[in-house]
């Protein structure tokens, strides 16, 4: 997609410098302005595929979409770090302090949908192949959907319950869906352990940490526990939401 995308745009600069082709024959600087066109474009959608993963504030619309690659926590590609500021900053109460959270348990649909199964809303031909190619039953997960379709959430398809099972995210999105969970209103809770950014993700499931707990009650009341004591006031579940501008 992304030399796709590059080699449209060279199509079209192009095409829209040959026709300003000036009177005299003189193609040099208009040659040199369309190549300094293009490398600039290209150069502008390289930084937004591949620098916005490795500071760890992109997931969507990056070069990692289908290269499996871990966006935060220690990291699993082998040349190119990502979620560095997720990491630097994981000792931290700013907008990326934090470092990695588990999921443990929740009935707050904000939370739920980042794990919705969502496989049915693929054509039954590709769920067909996945599956005769050793795809496990849950293999398209909402998240991304859920979040391009956040507020009018009445427009997606529905889609079968989704059991719940242990998540992790950064302590960013735990902020995030938080805040989204408190406007909608409604009682919920979530309960979480912290993770070391050096943890890595295959271990992440089976360590253990002091949980907390956030309970939102009908009548608007909130209680924090960790480990069975009240939330100190630099948790993280109590620290405001990150701001409107990142991600």
């Amino acid at each position: 997609a992304f030399m796709a995308r590059a080699a449209t745009l060279e199509s079209a600069s192009s095409v829209a410098t040959t026709r300003t082709l000036p009177e005299n024959g003189d193609a040099t600087r208009t040659l040199h302005g369309r190549r300094g066109f293009t490398v600039a474009v290209v150069a502008a959608i390289t930084l937004w595929g591949l620098v916005p993963p490795i500071l760890g504030l992109q997931q969507m619309s990056g070069l990692t979409m289908y290269s499996n690659a871990e966006l935060w926590g220690p990291g699993n590609h082998v040349l190119v770090p990502t979620g560095l500021l997720f990491n630097a900053y994981e000792n931290t109460t700013g907008p990326f302090g934090g470092g990695v959270v588990r999921i443990d348990s929740t009935d707050a649909p904000a939370f739920i949908g980042l794990i919705r199964d969502a496989s049915d809303l693929l054509p039954s031909a590709a769920r067909e192949a996945l599956l005769a190619n050793g795809a496990k039953e849950r293999f398209y997960f909402s998240h991304y959907v859920d979040r391009m379709y956040a507020g009018r959430e009445d427009e997606l398809l529905p889609t079968p319950p989704t059991p719940f099972a242990p998540f992790a995210v950064p302590a960013f999105e735990l902020r995030r869906v938080l805040a989204m969970a408190r406007a909608a209103g409604d009682p919920f809770f979530v309960t979480y352990t912290r993770l070391s950014s050096g943890l890595p993700t295959t271990a992440w499931r089976q360590h253990r940490g002091a949980a907390v707990t956030v309970r939102v009650r009908d009548d608007g009341r909130e209680t924090c526990r960790a480990g069975g004591a009240p939330c100190a006031a630099d948790e993280l579940a109590l620290l405001e939401a990150p701001p409107a501008w990142l991600p």
